[in-house]
């Protein structure tokens, strides 16, 4: 994304760039042989002389950068990548948070995916230290991606004010050398020939992060035992370093997991490996751990092993699984190098510290208390519900203002514990203490976004809770030494049953745009039609998207083919596969929807990195049900990704019902009110000249001919029998003039049952204005019925739906009656 302020403001400047390689104020370079892994290497610069460029000192320039990276920040952008192709700044930062790129072979930003295409080449993050006086931009490389003899001069730019520091980095790309690694003697860790061994020791307390330690294990033996050049190491690790297997397969009764063959497949950060517990004969754990898939299963990693060939070390990260571990428990691994017929092992031993037990809130004064319950069905994603503390009357209580009062919840040890959720929220086992995010999770409680504790989202881990559970926590709201206790309960409640099928009432299309970005970008928001949709199912509703196809292909059946198990974090909202199905954040994920939650009142769509392309138009839709009376409104959605956004600005609209009839009909048209909205005159639309009628397809889509033009009014539009445009369709219309006032000639090419209905829609549009009629299409045995409501005929009592069907017995729901809407409760 190139935000619209920066394009203004530096317009003056890009032409600058062009020689710019020779102009850059500070320059530095890395060079590094085809990555195998994702570690980086710095490129220094002296902070100082950087501040300098940009009119400030070093205190003012890490102030600065504090501000712009810190949560929840607003300041505008200060590190921008330079397009080679056209000298435009890029922020769309897809690497690291703030400053971070990943950039691919044309030096533009790409996203970062699993599976990523071809061109996907390196990338960059930012750090700054006051401390050593430097500014750092850090490069590393998509492992296997680059090619050798490959050069990069990216330009990177630091913005502060209206000043800039610019910085070329030279990334050149060195051939590795080719080796033919023999293959291993044995994968059998009792037939090894061990021929060195290292004893590595690590102490941790328990964790409920995957923060990990950074470990420097000397190993100054090491190309020598094996009988290999220290480059080989450096240069094949991933391919030497071998762990015992965890042995997943069937075991025999009364037998534990054991451990298998040795292995070189990372299951952590490659080259790396998750650890599990194996277990003896009677299926207890042992303090030996082996390499296992990622699971809550595990105990602890180990991950992205280096060699250092000049230092004669290895560098990796030792780090534990959330909540897994317990004080006093001793683990240990054994990792090995293996080249033909030796093998060295490193020996790793995790003991796990004992923490001192805290004293909770011994010593601080209680100053009041409050409780609050929420009721939540089974759910197999994160969806929560909100609970609504006072939290004037809470800072009231604590003396402070709201600004003040922090929140805070206890962990095992009765210690306040550190976040481990959104916002500065929790994640609460069971017994409604904080933990992980992990196996031992049960729910969670975190603030909104605004981050000012008026709005906790409470929340379950997918999968794990059931009917009847109940659990209970404390939030605790702090300043100094006093603090208000706020009790949360959660119980979890059988689904609400509709029994009656949800029968739309109403339709609309929403046409989205977006320029192809590889980042989790949201589009520019399209306004929520409240309005229309409380004309048609009353202001109480719920919004369900696609549910997925069965085990067999075949759609649900019933109301089991919608689903509201929210899968966005901007609920209400969903993840969707290719065919517009809820499918949740996966490897089948395109696209995602969101009702309101990223942005208030309005549809957004995102893109799920490097899997959309330009000229792609990804469909779905979204049903917005009053549950009591089972009446929906239907949204369909076209999501256009495109080079460039074109829109037109929608300056009125009018809903028209129109009879169709074999016999022809006539319907009156005021064409004063999108005259005047569009700047034009009646004659100007009545034009033969003038081309300005579209009428939108079935998709959603206003379709032009060949040249992007509509129909005059002689011509007029014609549709399909499910209210789609179609320029061979068979229903069509001309608008005449009738004296001073103009009407809609409507003819079919068929008789139509009493009880045909359809949506259709066309517009007039003049430039890049377009006022839009909502058209729906009945028979003349319904349109009678609302055109009579009202009407002198003894009529007055009956009811109509917004169909103009007549009702017998109404139930809840909104009706005509002698023209004008009632409401039946």
């Amino acid at each position: 994304m190139i935000t619209t302020h920066l394009r203004n403001l530096l317009t003056a400047v890009v032409c600058l760039f062009a020689g710019v390689s020779a102009q850059a104020q500070f320059a530095g370079s890395y060079e590094a042989r085809v990555a195998t892994t994702y570690d980086t290497k710095a490129v220094e610069f002296n902070l100082t002389e950087v501040a300098t460029a940009l009119g400030t000192d070093a205190a003012g320039l890490v102030a600065a950068l504090d501000a712009w990276t810190a949560e929840e920040s607003t300041e505008e952008n200060m590190f921008f990548l330079v397009d080679p192709n056209d000298g435009t700044l890029s922020d769309n930062y897809t690497q690291g948070g703030k400053g971070g790129f990943w950039v691919n072979v044309n030096g533009q930003p790409q996203g970062y995916s699993e599976e990523p295409t071809e061109d996907l080449r390196w990338y960059n993050t930012i750090r700054w230290d006051a401390d050593e006086d430097l500014f750092v931009i850090n490069i590393g490389q998509y492992p296997d991606h680059c090619v050798a003899d490959e050069v990069f001069t990216p330009l990177f730019i630091l913005q502060l004010g209206e000043k800039q520091a610019t910085f070329n980095v030279t990334i050149t790309i060195q051939a590795r050398p080719e080796y033919n690694l023999p293959e291993p003697a044995t994968l059998i860790e009792k037939d090894l020939n061990i021929v060195g061994s290292t004893d590595i020791t690590v102490e941790q307390y328990p964790r409920t992060g995957f923060d990990s330690d950074a470990l420097t294990i000397e190993v100054a033996d090491l190309a020598e035992k094996l009988g290999v050049e220290p480059m080989l190491i450096a240069d094949c690790i991933d391919k030497l370093l071998y762990a015992t297997q965890y042995n997943t397969g069937d075991v025999e009764e009364g037998g534990g997991l054991k451990k298998d063959s040795l292995t070189n497949e990372s299951s952590a950060g490659a080259p790396g490996f998750w650890l599990r517990a194996v277990q003896n004969e009677q299926g207890e754990e042992t303090g030996e751990c082996s390499r296992a898939p990622y699971s809550d299963q595990d105990k602890f990693f180990i991950e992205t092993f280096a060699f250092d060939a000049d230092a004669t070390a290895i560098t990796c990260k030792l780090g534990q699984y959330p909540g897994a571990l317990v004080g006093g428990q001793k683990w240990f691994a054994n990792i090995y190098l293996l080249y033909a017929d030796k093998a060295y092992r490193l020996h790793f031993n995790l003991n796990v510290l004992e923490r001192e037990q805290g004293s909770g809130t011994e010593g601080m004064t209680k100053v009041g208390e409050a409780a609050a319950t929420v009721e939540l069905e089974p759910a197999n994603d994160y969806a929560y519900k909100s609970i609504y503390p006072d939290v004037d009357a809470i800072a009231s209580a604590l003396g402070c203002d709201v600004s003040a009062m922090s929140m805070q919840a206890l962990d095992e040890t009765d210690n306040f514990a550190g976040s481990t959720a959104n916002n500065g929220g929790y994640w609460f086992n069971e017994v409604g203490l904080v933990v992980s995010h992990g196996g031992s999770s049960y729910f969670f409680i975190e603030p909104a976004a605004s981050m000012d504790y008026s709005d906790l989202h409470v929340g379950q881990y997918p999968g794990r809770l059931n009917i009847g559970d109940e659990y209970n926590t404390t939030l605790y709201f702090v300043n100094a030494e006093n603090y208000y206790e706020y009790k949360v309960t959660l119980k979890i409640v059988e689904p609400k049953v509709i029994e009656d099928e949800f029968k739309e009432v109403a339709r609309r299309t929403i046409n989205i745009q977006q320029e192809l970005v590889n980042s989790y970008t949201w589009s520019e928001g399209v306004d929520i039609p409240t309005d229309f949709i409380e004309e048609a199912i009353g202001s109480s509703w719920e919004v369900y998207g696609m549910a997925l196809l069965d085990d067999e292909g075949n759609e649900p059946q019933g109301n089991a083919k919608y689903t509201k198990s929210y899968s966005i974090a901007e609920r209400p909202g969903f993840w969707m596969n290719a065919d517009g199905r809820s499918c949740g954040w996966n490897s089948e994920a395109v696209f995602g929807i969101s009702a309101g939650g990223y942005e208030s009142g309005k549809f957004n769509m995102i893109q799920y990195p490097a899997r959309t392309n330009i000229g792609d138009v990804l469909k779905t839709k979204l049903y917005f049900v009053n549950e009591e009376t089972a009446e929906m409104v239907t949204f369909n959605f076209n999501y256009f990704i495109v080079s460039e956004v074109k829109t037109f600005e929608e300056v009125g609209s009018a809903d028209i019902v129109l009879p169709v009839d074999y016999n022809g009909s006539t319907v009156a048209i005021d064409l004063a009110a999108p005259a005047e909205a569009l700047g034009v005159s009646v004659d100007d639309i009545m034009s033969e000249d003038n081309y300005w009628l579209y009428g939108m397809s079935i998709d959603g889509i206003y379709v032009t001919d060949e040249e992007g033009l509509g129909n005059n009014a002689d011509n007029g539009l014609a549709f399909d029998y499910d209210g789609g445009y179609n320029a061979n369709g068979s229903i069509y219309f001309v608008i005449e003039k009738n004296g001073e006032n103009t009407d809609l000639i409507i003819t079919a090419n068929d008789e139509v049952e009493d009880d045909f209905s359809a949506n259709g829609a066309f517009c007039i549009r003049v430039g890049e204005k377009q006022f839009v009629y909502n058209v729906r299409f009945v028979s003349p045995v319904i349109y009678t019925g609302i055109s009579t409501v009202g009407s002198s005929q003894a009529s007055d009592a009956r009811i109509f739906d917004l169909s103009g069907r007549q009702v017998q017995k109404p139930v809840r729901g909104l009706y005509i009656q002698n023209g004008k809407k009632i409401v039946v409760k």
